[in-house]
């Protein structure tokens, strides 16, 4: 009898077949109860038509309508469940393929730079701006970008040249900020991984706002800067002077706290530094390496400007005491 069923949702089966077949569902309850089965998945997936089939004997027809009506609920509800989870999973399965689809789609419409540990990357962007990725950093901009307007997306630290524009303001959103300006000389620093936020303008006038509070902004103008104080952006006096080091990736710092300058190269390199309380990430220093150097040779730099000693746990994970 399988056959014959198989035959009937395949719509090939032949009159007689179907006489045969219908005699047998009203003499064997489990054979009636695999053929409804078939059919109600079928109904439910769209994969035979709702209209009945009017080849079927009015013997079928009353057998399947007493059949309905003598099974007992709990049955009932039990198989309409079974199934009807069935049909979700077939549109999980839809919904799936769609998302992954329009996600693949949506990434085709953009471009994203990504600067590895250790090295900076120069990016030209459409609009003849110059930016210079630090490392481990990642900016992310429209195939529109310049059309309408100039966006991008910053995770981690970058030096701006932006092409002057008073029509289409550049906007960087990095975190919950967005610093716009026209055409300036800025560096911003904003990686996902740390709760920093700072930006110093070199050159021109740049508007940030918190865009989680509107009442959290800032206008700055040359050698200011805005970092966090708190939750709050607070302007502070800027004394950057890196933008031809950090175009050819070093790093000059002046009177910086110790532990900050860690805390960078960090996040240049992915690598975690366990600090003891014995050192004193207060003292300020003084001095300058190249960003594409190893973290040893970065370490053994600044033991020249203060006193610790280090013992490299892994690759990604040195003690500093």
């Amino acid at each position: 009898m399988n056959e014959l069923i198989d035959k009937y949702f395949a719509k090939t089966i032949t009159r007689e077949e179907k006489k045969i077949l219908f005699d047998a569902l009203d003499a064997d309850e489990a054979l009636e109860k695999e053929f409804l089965q078939m059919q109600n998945l079928s109904a439910l997936v769209g994969m035979m038509p709702q209209a009945s089939d009017k080849e079927i004997s009015d013997k079928g027809k009353k057998h399947f309508m007493q059949m309905l009506f003598r099974k007992k609920l709990k049955r009932t509800l039990v198989f309409s469940m079974k199934y009807a989870a069935v049909f979700m999973l077939l549109i999980a399965a839809t919904f799936f393929v769609t998302k992954r689809y329009i996600s693949a789609e949506f990434a085709k419409n953009y471009t994203v730079v990504t600067a590895p540990k250790g090295q900076r990357v120069k990016v030209d962007l459409p609009d003849g701006t110059v930016a210079w990725l630090s490392p481990c950093s990642q900016i992310r901009f429209s195939s529109s970008f310049n059309d309408k307007d100039r966006q991008v997306e910053l995770d981690g630290a970058t030096f701006f040249d932006v092409a002057k524009n008073p029509e289409k303001p550049f906007i960087v959103s990095a975190k919950q900020y967005r610093v716009r300006v026209l055409g300036t000389k800025f560096n911003i620093s904003a990686y996902a991984a740390s709760p920093e936020f700072e930006t110093d303008l070199v050159e021109g006038s740049v508007h940030i706002v918190d865009a989680t509070n509107a009442q959290n902004e800032l206008f700055l103008q040359p050698r200011e800067k805005a970092v966090l104080w708190g939750d709050k952006l607070v302007k502070r006096k800027s004394d950057f002077n890196n933008e031809e080091y950090l175009k050819n990736g070093v790093v000059s710092f002046q009177s910086e706290p110790f532990g900050k300058v860690i805390d960078r190269v960090s996040l240049w390199n992915n690598v975690k530094f366990n600090i003891k309380r014995s050192v004193d990430v207060t003292t300020k220093i003084s001095g300058k390496f190249r960003q594409s150097d190893s973290v040893e040779s970065i370490l053994k730099a600044l033991q020249g400007a203060t006193s610790f000693k280090y013992t490299i746990i892994s690759e990604d994970e040195i003690t500093i005491y």
